[in-house]
């Protein structure tokens, strides 16, 4: 059973509604993670407000300021502070981390696996680190180093296959 959150409404009303819904969907779609939380702060102080008649410049309604309160930056700057005071692989000192023997997991070699806490690294951050050298997704299979490059490639043609496959078709 579904619960209706919305108070109910004329068909067409529920058509721009669904319209509006599938396009903001679409520009979420289009945003990096940084843009859509922007957005979604700046939806939420800006919209907000006008559903609890608040107006953005007056100050004498203290009592719906929480309802504002981003929780999402508010989440980012609790991250934030975490990892100001862990190490990257949020491993203490005084944790003796022991891999599983069975499972999924089973597989992991200390040497070759790296430790992120999901919660303070979402894949967008393991990026960022990644290209700033800071962490590696690769390693050398020969000496275990995490220190490896990719390889350039060189694209070289000897022959066009489009102008070419026109030339047999003819």
């Amino acid at each position: 059973q579904r619960f209706q959150l919305l108070p109910a409404m004329p068909e067409d009303e529920i058509t721009i509604l669904q319209g509006a819904k599938t396009q903001l969907s679409k520009i979420m779609e289009s945003l990096n993670k940084s843009h859509r939380e922007h957005l979604l702060s700046f939806a939420i102080q800006e919209w907000m407000t006008m559903k609890i008649g608040v107006d953005s410049d007056d100050e004498s309604n203290d009592e719906d300021e929480h309802v504002l309160d981003d929780p999402a930056a508010k989440l980012r700057k609790i991250v934030e502070e975490i990892r100001d005071k862990i190490p990257l692989n949020a491993i203490l000192p005084s944790e003796n981390i022991q891999l599983p023997t069975k499972g999924p997991n089973d597989d992991c070699d200390p040497k070759i696996t790296v430790h992120v806490d999901g919660f303070l690294y979402e894949d967008d951050d393991i990026e960022d680190l990644v290209k700033e050298g800071k962490m590696s997704r690769n390693y050398c299979k020969d000496c275990g180093s995490k220190n490896t490059s990719p390889l350039s490639k060189n694209s070289h043609y000897s022959l066009f296959f489009s102008p070419l496959s026109a030339l047999f078709r003819s």
